[in-house]
């Protein structure tokens, strides 16, 4: 089995980076707006919600918000150790212990969900506070897989990258017609990798919120069976193999014959 999914390497880190963690933190996030009111993976807004408060004078408020983003920042720290730890020990299997740690505090969150709708009233900052380390943790976690090359949690920046993709492919549609020479080319395998990005994060947007209207907090478990599967394929396979940064990957592979 372990030399079957060497052999799919390219596949299976295109449906790994490019539509499952993606899809986790779009369902995660879009579920988080329904049971807190908030985005649990927006840092962006939430930083500058706290310059709106301060501005404001709602000094409270704006500690709230402050904690969220510490959260956020805590948890991509946890994965950047515990992934630092894992190499300076020679681990191969590096990323298991991360994704079961994301898989706990998401099933975490489920749990006292539940129980605050009932008997334990657990406030509203503690169950933001979890999923945001949990989304910090998948940040930093992908970023190191895939050598910085790609986030799961947000789409800002691959929204930017689409917009600069999609006119240098039509510059070079229309250098092509015009029979010229393209002066840009098109990076096309990046175009489609961002673009199923940006899909899977729609479709874990749109699923995640979808079941939690159906079902409540246990929807919140299919994102855990989803990082569960990773862990697995992880301690298989390696994950850190699959993502190495292009350049390691082509420094290891021996040159082309000039022959």
């Amino acid at each position: 089995m372990v030399q079957t999914l060497e052999r799919n390497r390219s596949w299976w880190e295109t449906f790994t980076l490019a539509m499952l963690l993606p899809g986790v933190a779009g369902a995660v996030n879009a579920s988080g707006v329904i049971a807190l009111g908030v985005y649990t993976s927006n840092m962006t807004g939430n930083v500058a919600h706290v310059g709106d408060m301060l501005a404001q004078g709602d000094f409270s408020a704006a500690w709230q918000t402050i904690l969220v983003v510490g959260f956020f920042l805590l948890g991509a720290m946890a994965a950047t150790a515990l992934v630092e730890q894992a190499h300076r020990d020679g681990r191969a299997r590096r990323y298991v212990v991360p994704l079961l740690l994301e898989a706990l505090l998401i099933s975490l969150f489920a749990l006292l969900s539940i129980h605050s709708e009932s008997t334990w009233r657990f406030q509203h900052q503690e169950l933001e506070a979890t999923l945001c380390f949990a989304m910090g943790l998948q940040n930093a976690m992908v970023t190191r897989l895939s050598g910085a090359i790609v986030r799961t949690t947000h789409l800002t920046g691959i929204t930017t990258d689409i917009g600069i993709k999609l006119v240098r492919v039509l510059y070079d549609v229309i250098d092509r017609w015009r029979g010229k020479p393209a002066r840009v080319a098109p990076d096309m395998e990046r175009f489609k990798l961002l673009v199923t990005i940006w899909l899977s994060f729609l479709s874990g947007a749109t699923v995640g919120p979808a079941l939690y209207l159906m079902i409540g907090s246990p929807a919140m478990l299919l994102p855990v069976v989803v990082l569960l599967l990773l862990a697995v394929f992880d301690s298989l396979l390696g994950l850190g193999k699959v993502f190495a940064p292009p350049g390691v990957v082509k420094a290891s592979r021996p040159p082309p014959s000039t022959e």
